[in-house]
């Protein structure tokens, strides 16, 4: 199913970022990581995004990954994923050779011990009647086969920046930590644009900061 895409990336951008992040290779984070294109520009704490009309604003200090280091952690993590159904793993394969991660955004550098995490990625649907919550719906039916994932919070949907989105919270352990993925996900031109804050569950000050990130989006209007 051509849906199910989004949550993939994200979920192994967490996994790690906390676990084996430092095997990637690392490059010096810069303050703006200019980009165009699909891509959008990011640069003095503002994401830009022309394409799809989006923009939100992050803290200037914080570390936007390039785009070599994101394909590396992909490599990497790949596996984490997997439970024993091949089906269900062939398909993880190519959700996560399909997506595309706009901006990749940690608080500490790469492989840093209690890192947090926002991503932001996008999908091409296979029809323009596709809704944010089939695509969170197909989402989750794929991933609750990864024995090391569980829905925390199941699917509801809400306005978000005048436009639906689909929600979902995920949790997993690390270790003998416990980390808190939250997923959103909207339609738009044709893709299914998502969202997701990544986190330890006792650090307060992690979530409130992405959060903050996240109540910054705002979509052009036109």
């Amino acid at each position: 199913m051509r849906s199910v895409r989004f949550i993939l990336v994200i979920t192994l951008f967490t996994v790690m970022n906390t676990l084996v992040s430092a095997q990637a290779p690392q490059k010096p984070a810069a303050k703006g990581d200019s980009k165009t294109g699909v891509l959008g520009h990011a640069a003095d704490g503002r994401y830009r995004n022309d394409l799809f009309g989006l923009e939100l604003k992050y803290p200037a200090d914080w570390h936007v990954v390039d785009q070599e280091t994101t394909a590396a952690v992909l490599d990497i993590g790949t596996d984490f994923l997997k439970g024993d159904n091949q089906r269900s793993n062939n398909e993880l394969e190519s959700s996560i050779k399909q997506e595309v991660v706009l901006f990749h955004l940690t608080r500490k550098p790469m492989g840093s011990i209690g890192n947090c995490v926002f991503m932001l990625a996008v999908q091409k649907q296979p029809s323009p009647k596709v809704l944010p919550k089939m695509v969170a719906e197909a989402t989750k039916s794929l991933l609750v086969n990864s024995p090391n994932l569980k829905v925390a919070r199941d699917t509801r949907t809400a306005m978000i920046t005048g436009r639906q989105f689909a929600m979902i919270d995920f949790e997993m352990t690390v270790g003998e930590q416990k980390v808190i993925i939250l997923y959103y996900v909207t339609v738009t031109k044709g893709y299914a644009l998502s969202y997701s804050l990544t986190f330890a569950d006792t650090a307060d000050a992690d979530r409130l900061a992405l959060e903050d990130i996240a109540r910054s989006i705002t979509f052009d209007t036109k």
